[in-house]
């Protein structure tokens, strides 16, 4: 995976956010989210970006719990570390590297259960070239899965 699939993969609000939403068995506990229809809005500021790209994603969230870990285990050379997985909080940190680049992050996110605000912070390195996304995410329940 090349920097440049990262920031394609990365960058999409409905994919990452879908990502964020998946079960990670490889961690015990999680954040208590109430299950049901959740509409997820992004923000993303990329460095060399210079208007904020904003989405919206709607799905499905069928688990009473968040957690982080394996929204990128499709990714070759990425791992995460120092995960923190409480009842109101998530975090992380996470290393990826390949094809000659590298990126690095963290992910903090905070749940009421019905809402959940998070801030994620990729870091990317490739070919001399630096470049830093901020994703703010703001995502509530607004119903029942169809």
């Amino acid at each position: 995976m090349t920097i440049g699939s990262w920031k394609r993969n990365l960058l999409p609000g409905a994919i990452l956010a879908a990502a964020l939403l998946a079960s990670a068995p490889a961690f015990a506990g999680g954040m208590k989210v109430d299950p049901g229809k959740w509409e997820i809005h992004s923000i993303a500021r990329m460095s060399m970006m210079p208007t904020p790209r904003e989405s919206t994603s709607t799905q499905c969230v069928r688990e009473s719990e968040m957690k982080p870990g394996e929204f990128l285990d499709d990714a070759d050379g990425c791992r995460v570390s120092d995960v923190v997985a409480e009842k109101t909080r998530m975090a992380w940190k996470l290393v990826c590297e390949s094809g000659g680049g590298r990126m690095d992050g963290n992910a903090e996110f905070h749940s009421t259960g019905s809402t959940m605000k998070g801030r994620m912070t990729l870091n990317m390195k490739h070919g001399g070239m630096d470049m830093t996304m901020v994703r703010i995410f703001d995502g509530r329940r607004v119903g029942d899965c169809d």
